[in-house]
This record gives structure tokens, C-alpha cells and sequence, in this order.
């Protein structure tokens, strides 16, 4: 699902008749869309926003791989200096309790809040200004996908699968993965370039049509009618 993945599997053979390569399982842009303007400003007031507030949000499981300790050091270092920032983190996984003892050690209890499992994030997205990831590997995020479907630019770690969707300085911004100083150049970056994203918003939304649902789908029914097809024929 994302063309490293493809080279990789071509390279040492990872496949025994044939290799097919997709844009992911496709995306439901009915589900996953930017608000308007006013719509936005009164949904972000009704979840207790000001329109000062910058909103970062990463929604993953907390594990090893998704990597939210690294995020959390680096955004309390950035977000010290500029208080209306906050980090949205929805999800549970085995790490939250230390995530959160984490967040309590950096005192930060009122800039990052953690909001548990979120079954609608297509109405968390849109009130946000940035998404973020750290994690360590990916195949082709969803979370990246439905974030940029709502109109945000990504902040994201340099491995296969987020290289895919982040085009560096279009859709967002890439740093080394696990290198937390570049972590919060990034952040500090974005913040700095809060009220000039629209160009970023614009590459978001248009670079996320290749991944929707529509086009995605009747690709892969057909993958695997071909592969079902050659079954029956051995």
C-alpha cells in the first residue's frame, strides 16, 4: 500500500504469482471533510476552543510503535512558550497511564489532554489546526488519511507509509523519526506558520483524492476477483 512497500517486495520476492499494489483500502470522504468557517468556529466554542487556541491532535493507540512518549516531550518543550497550544490525543492502548504520568511530570496537564477512545474523529479533525505522528513504522496511516481529509496539515515522522501522504512544505512536514529536537523545530515551525496554511490546507484535500473510497474500491474488488479467478483455475 505505499510504493517502498512495492520495492521492497520486489526486491526480495515477497509474493508468489503475482504483486499488486494499492492506494490503501479507500477512504469515505462522506465521513471525513472540512466544516465551514462557521460551522468550525462553533463547534471548536462548543467543545470549549477559543479561535486563539492552536489544536494539534494525534489519534493512535498508545504502544511502542505509535511512539506517543517522543511527541509528548517534544510538544511540551515547544508548547512552554506559547500557551494556546494544545494536543489532542484520542485513543487507549497499554501506554496511557504512562503517557499521562509523563504528561504530569512535564506539567502539562492543561496544554495536552487525552480524551480517550473517540469513535467520531471526522467531527474531532476538522476543530483542529495540525495533525501529528510519531510513530516508528506505517504501512499507509489512516489517521494520517482522515486527518488530511479534513483539511489539516501533518507533522510527521520520516518513514514509509507517512512519506507517502506528507509531501514535504505541501501537505506538511517531515522530521527524522525519533529525533526529538527536529520533532520540535517542527512544531515550533507550524506554529509559527498558524495563520499562513491554507496552501497547505488546499494540497491536503487535493492530494487525499487518489486514496477515496470511490476510487479506490473498484481496484481492489478487482485484485481480488483476478487472484480468486486464478485460484479456481489451479
Amino acid at each position: 500500500m505505499n510504493h517502498e512497500d512495492l520495492e521492497i517486495a520486489r526486491h526480495h520476492h515477497l509474493y508468489k504469482d503475482q504483486l499488486c499494489f494499492t492506494d490503501g483500502m479507500g477512504l469515505d470522504l462522506k465521513r471525513y471533510h472540512p466544516l465551514s468557517q462557521e460551522a468550525r468556529r462553533a463547534a471548536r466554542k462548543k467543545a470549549g476552543y477559543t479561535d486563539a487556541d492552536v489544536l494539534f491532535v494525534y489519534a493512535a493507540e498508545f504502544s511502542p510503535r505509535k511512539n506517543q512518549a517522543l511527541l509528548l516531550r517534544a510538544f511540551a518543550s515547544v508548547a512552554k512558550r506559547h500557551p494556546e497550544m494544545k494536543l489532542l490525543l484520542a485513543g487507549t492502548g497499554v501506554l496511557e497511564e504512562e503517557c499521562k504520568a509523563l504528561v504530569k511530570s512535564l506539567h502539562m496537564e492543561t496544554q495536552i489532554q487525552f480524551l480517550g477512545y473517540v469513535d467520531r474523529m471526522g467531527e474531532l479533525y476538522p476543530l483542529c489546526d495540525v495533525s501529528v505522528t510519531s510513530s516508528r513504522i506505517e504501512g499507509l496511516p489512516f489517521n494520517v488519511m482522515e486527518s488530511m481529509a479534513c483539511g489539516l496539515p501533518v507533522v510527521a515522522s520520516d518513514i514509509k507509509g507517512h512519506r507517502e501522504l506528507v509531501l514535504p512544505g505541501k501537505t506538511g512536514l517531515l522530521f527524522p523519526s525519533g529525533d526529538q529536537k527536529a520533532l520540535e523545530q517542527q512544531l515550533e515551525a507550524v506554529y509559527q506558520l498558524r495563520g499562513q496554511l491554507d496552501s497547505y490546507r488546499h494540497n491536503a484535500l487535493q492530494h487525499i483524492q487518489r486514496y477515496r473510497l470511490d476510487r479506490v474500491l473498484p481496484d481492489n474488488i478487482k485484485i481480488y476477483t483476478d487472484v480468486i479467478g486464478r485460484t479456481k483455475k489451479k
